[in-house]
C-alpha cells in the first residue's frame, strides 16, 4: 500500500503502535486511536452484531473524541455531519426492518463518500470448516465460528 501511495506522489510514514497502546484509554498517550494525529490510520472494525446501532453511533458528532472528554469518544475521526446524525436518530427509532436496513446503507454510503472510512476487506470467515459429525454449527457473519459452541453436538461414535 505504501508503495502504491508513493507512486502517486503521497509521502508515507509507517508507524506501528502496539494494540494495547493504540486501543487504550490513556488520555496522556498521543499514540491512542482516539488522538488520531495522522492523515490516515488503518485498523479493522465492523459491527459486532446484526443491529448496527452501537457501530454506527461511532461517527456521530456527539461522540467525537477530544481533550474535553479525555479522548473517550469513539469518533476518533472527529467526523461531524448533521445529516448522518439525523439518520442515526431515525435508525434508532425505526421499527420496520426494511427501512432500518435502508437507513444503515445510507449511513455507510455517507461514511464512504465523505472518505471517513475506506473499506478494504470484508472479514467474513469463508475458510471455516467442520467435521461432518459435528451438528449444530451455524455460520455467523457477526462473530467467530465458535459463537454457538453450547449448541454443538457430535453425531455417530
Amino acid at each position: 500500500m505504501k508503495q502504491g501511495w508513493e507512486k502517486i506522489g503521497v509521502s508515507v510514514e509507517l508507524k506501528t503502535v502496539d494494540a494495547s497502546v493504540f486501543f487504550s484509554s490513556d488520555p496522556g498517550n498521543p499514540d491512542t486511536a482516539a488522538h488520531f494525529y495522522a492523515d490516515v490510520e488503518m485498523f479493522t472494525n465492523g459491527s459486532p452484531q446484526p443491529d448496527q446501532t452501537n457501530f454506527l453511533v461511532n461517527w456521530t458528532t456527539s461522540r467525537i473524541a477530544s481533550q474535553a472528554n479525555q479522548w473517550h469518544g469513539p469518533n476518533y475521526h472527529r467526523y461531524s455531519n448533521p445529516e448522518y446524525d439525523q439518520l442515526l436518530q431515525q435508525y434508532r427509532t425505526e421499527s420496520d426492518s426494511a427501512k432500518r436496513a435502508e437507513l444503515a446503507i445510507k449511513m455507510h454510503d455517507i461514511l464512504v463518500q465523505d472518505v471517513v472510512v475506506i473499506p478494504l476487506v470484508a472479514r467474513t470467515q469463508p475458510t471455516d470448516g467442520k467435521s461432518k459429525a459435528l451438528q449444530g454449527v451455524q455460520a455467523n457473519p457477526w462473530d467467530s465460528a465458535l459463537w454457538n459452541t453450547a449448541d454443538w453436538s457430535k453425531s455417530g461414535g
